[in-house]
């Protein structure tokens, strides 16, 4: 929400946060909708990486899917 303050407040407009509040209840959704559907939809082909981490001392295996184009699966 600052960000979008910031960047109005730059151009000389003035709202308050409960203003931007309204204006992401009433278009979020709708946003969110619109880039969920833009998405590449996953490919039929996938397999899985393993990555190996070190985080304080202890070593952890990470695996994660990921399909033809690189997108990673839930």
């Amino acid at each position: 929400l600052r960000d979008i303050e910031e960047l109005l407040f730059e151009r000389g407009v003035i709202v308050t946060y409960e203003t931007i509040r309204c204006w992401c209840d009433k278009f979020g959704a709708d946003l969110a909708r619109r880039v969920k559907a833009a998405r590449r939809k996953p490919g039929s082909t996938w397999h899985l990486d393993e990555m190996f981490v070190t985080l304080r001392g202890e070593p952890y295996r990470l695996w994660r899917a990921v399909d033809e184009h690189g997108t990673e699966l839930d």
